[in-house]
């Protein structure tokens, strides 16, 4: 976790990188969320980005938890095209 502190409050991404071979289900979400929500007190984080990386991707209803919490989430495609664009060598699968 890095943190950035500007102004008023604390600015902090929490991520996670899962590179398994199966998709990432909605009860890892959940024990996502409880980590980074003891970060989040621990550190005093006032403005949390939360992220989590799935090489497999996720279930349907992993997507749906992410999506209602507010998290962000890529699979090994999406975090690809983000190293390609900056020349970065890709994730092998």
């Amino acid at each position: 976790m890095g943190s950035l502190v500007k102004g008023e409050g604390t600015f902090a991404w929490i991520v996670e990188c899962k590179y398994w071979d199966k998709k990432i289900g909605k009860d890892i979400i959940t024990k996502f969320e409880e980590a980074a929500q003891v970060a989040i007190e621990s550190y005093k984080i006032d403005y949390p980005t939360k992220w989590i990386f799935s090489k497999s991707g996720f279930t349907r209803e992993a997507k749906r938890e992410m999506e209602r919490r507010g998290m962000l989430y890529s699979d090994i495609d999406q975090v690809n095209d983000l190293l390609n664009l900056f020349g970065i060598e890709k994730l092998r699968v």
